[in-house]
């Protein structure tokens, strides 16, 4: 008999046939907010998240203290607003 194994996405299962697979979105999230504020023209940024699921609001936490972290580090004049519903 064949063991079949999986992949179980965004969380962790112990199990032996299955793979867990986790990100660290907030990671991303800081590169993108980093990025987006080196590159701002208006000194504004945004993110707009589809859906309040802790994927997604780690990745805007991420993207809001990126965008610090390059306005501080650049002296640029940033503005940012979370806005979570």
């Amino acid at each position: 008999m064949q063991i079949k194994k999986f992949i179980f996405i965004d969380g962790v299962v112990q199990n032996k046939n299955v793979a867990s697979v986790t990100f660290s979105e907030h990671e991303a999230g800081y590169l993108a907010g980093y990025a987006a504020a080196l590159q701002s023209k208006t000194g504004k940024v945004g993110f707009i998240g589809g859906a309040k699921i802790p994927a997604v609001v780690k990745f805007g936490v991420g993207f809001v203290q990126g965008a610090k972290a390059a306005k501080k580090r650049h002296q640029s004049s940033i503005q940012l607003q979370w806005i979570i519903q």
